[in-house]
């Protein structure tokens, strides 16, 4: 994921490359030292912290929102294991195959990145037209309707 993520020559999609990959690191580390005791109430803080940071990207560019709603799914998990006191199997389970979702997504737009990157390069000719203009007019018009929509106390004006 690291290779195809510098290979994609976007430093949005590295840097989330290198946090998903350093809390990865973490989760191991807190695994290894507090395993039984306190464990998945570590990793609910790490992946909160990952999902405070994907909610702060995702204001400003969309890549980060599908990011921010795997780790609120991290979130959950973690929690919902220490308070059922299920099995680690399942903890386990779960979180893997988000964590597997995760990678997919990164690197699915790494490898979109790169070929996007290639077509430019070769300077192509029969190249798809810019389907999306008139979408993104669209989506900046409803941006701040969706802001409301998610979070009512935004709508209200502050004195």
């Amino acid at each position: 994921m690291l290779c195809f993520a510098q290979k994609s020559r976007s430093r949005e999609i590295a840097a989330i490359a290198h946090v998903v990959a350093l809390s990865w690191c973490a989760t191991f580390v807190w695994h290894y030292f507090f395993y039984g005791t306190g464990e998945t109430w570590g990793h609910a803080v790490i992946d909160g912290a990952m999902a405070t940071y994907f909610w702060r990207l995702s204001k400003s560019r969309i890549f980060a929102l599908p990011l921010f709603y795997i780790q609120i799914c991290f979130v959950g998990v973690n929690l919902s294991t220490t308070l059922s006191q299920t099995d680690d199997w399942w903890f386990a389970f779960a979180s893997n195959r988000l964590f597997e979702i995760e990678l997919l997504y990164i690197l699915g737009c790494s490898v979109f990145r790169i070929g996007r990157l290639r077509r430019t390069k070769r300077g192509a000719l029969l190249e798809r037209p810019d389907l999306m203009r008139g979408n993104r007019v669209l989506i900046e018009k409803l941006r701040p309707a969706a802001r409301f929509a998610f979070f009512p106390s935004a709508a209200v004006p502050r004195v």
